[in-house]
């Protein structure tokens, strides 16, 4: 027996929702038909100081000032490892184990997941620290700051400005320089996004490189765990950890003068057709001419 109509506008008031009538009996013939409600599912969720002896504190908002964790925690790393002695903010929608996961909403303030996500747990096994959770959009779905249940996250370069979402914590950790790598998630520039307006370095992986157990699903068909860093080079050493490949291709240049010598690059032509400040198209410029001079061949995509 699910809740009544009593209960589910308590549920749906306290959690921000103006649910009409019609729409809560949708909701109770929804929960009939699928089993227990989602409020049991979450009061069953482990109490986030007991999975693995872990606990985590609610970061308050407007910290540090620029509003960019979620919780805050430390837990080692392993002592050694391509990543040994890195700090590592993980994206308020994927999972910590004992810690709770919001993303980026009031919703799931209770529930905590019973173990790590695996790109958490590669993270740690290759000697990263988790320093917290860094919030993050609404249900990951703004490419802006201003959606997360804690308010909007500022940009440490100018704190009148964004930083990008939806990792929006992610980013202004790293650009301010609180964390050396995060981990965020990405379906249509969620790292992208952040990496560009904030000055760092992130990528979305090719579909299925990463695994996305333990991440809080946007759309899964289309879900990716992007590394995110200050540089590319350490952004490449943390894809290098989670990826799902038994033997990760170098991500160190190699040696020579050339060292991007044998490679294709495709350039696109989009740039030039968007409204673009003058500087980003003159950076966009010299990083071409960077790769001709490192040896690699630029391939000019054609228009479309």
């Amino acid at each position: 027996m699910g809740p009544d109509l009593a209960d589910l506008q308590r549920i749906a008031d306290d959690a921000g929702f103006g649910l009409e009538a019609s729409e809560l009996g949708a909701v109770g013939a929804l929960i009939e038909q699928g089993g227990p409600p989602p409020a049991e599912l979450l009061g069953a969720a482990p109490d986030a100081a007991d999975a693995e002896g872990r606990g985590a504190a609610r970061a308050a908002a407007g910290e540090a000032p620029l509003n960019a964790w979620a919780q805050r925690l430390e837990i080692p790393g392993a002592g050694s490892g391509p990543l040994a002695g890195r700090s590592l903010a993980v994206k308020d929608c994927i999972a910590v184990a004992g810690v709770p996961l919001g993303a980026g909403t009031s919703i799931l303030r209770d529930f905590a997941p019973a173990a790590d996500a695996t790109v958490v747990r590669r993270a740690l096994e290759a000697g990263a620290g988790v320093s917290g959770t860094a919030s993050c959009e609404a249900l990951t779905m703004s490419g802006g700051s201003h959606t997360g249940a804690a308010g909007p996250v500022r940009n440490p370069y100018d704190e009148s400005r964004t930083p990008g979402g939806s990792s929006t914590g992610c980013a202004a950790l790293l650009a301010s320089g609180a964390v050396d790598l995060a981990l965020g998630t990405d379906v249509a520039g969620s790292v992208r996004i952040p990496a560009a307006w904030s000055g760092l370095s992130a990528l979305k992986p090719t579909y299925g490189l990463v695994p996305c157990t333990g991440i809080f699903p946007a759309a899964p068909s289309l879900d990716h765990v992007g590394p995110m860093a200050r540089t590319v080079a350490d952004a490449a050493v943390l894809l290098a950890a989670m990826a799902d490949a038994p033997d990760p291709a170098p991500v160190v240049p190699r040696p020579g003068p050339r060292p991007l010598a044998g490679l294709r690059i495709a350039v696109t032509d989009r740039p030039a057709r968007f409204e673009i400040e003058d500087d980003v198209l003159d950076g966009f410029a010299a990083a071409r001419e960077a790769c001709l001079a490192l040896g690699a061949e630029v391939v000019d995509l054609p228009p479309g």
